[in-house]
């Protein structure tokens, strides 16, 4: 019963202005991951995929910097996997960060409607 609560807690505390929460069965953090290579042209730096990791995706399992790494390629993983079967592709550029290019990112955005 504490972890749905805690989950809808987590959930009503996303930013409302991600258009892809809800979408394509993403988890939450998935959506802050889209959400943040779509305003930032298609780019997402590793920096800032760890940062985002920090802020929305804390979990009970500890604040271990190195959990919130691994986190963020976990959750980039399961994001390229359901976005695949739309044909939408997201690229990893070592030591880098990720990136989606402009074909992809145009499928998206006609997928959303946006």
């Amino acid at each position: 019963y504490l972890e749905e609560e805690n989950r809808q807690l987590k959930e009503a505390l996303m930013p409302s202005d991600n258009p892809f929460h809800g979408c394509f069965n993403l988890s939450p953090q998935c959506a802050v991951i889209l959400n943040a290579l779509y305003k930032n042209d298609g780019n997402l730096s590793a920096v800032r995929l760890d940062q985002l990791m920090v802020i929305y995706a804390k979990e009970s399992r500890g604040d271990d910097l190195y959990l919130s790494y691994e986190r963020g390629r976990v959750a980039v993983c399961k994001l390229r996997k359901a976005l695949r079967p739309y044909g939408i592709e997201i690229q990893h550029m070592r030591n880098v960060g990720y990136r989606m290019d402009k074909k992809s990112k145009a499928k998206l955005k006609k997928l959303m409607g946006i």
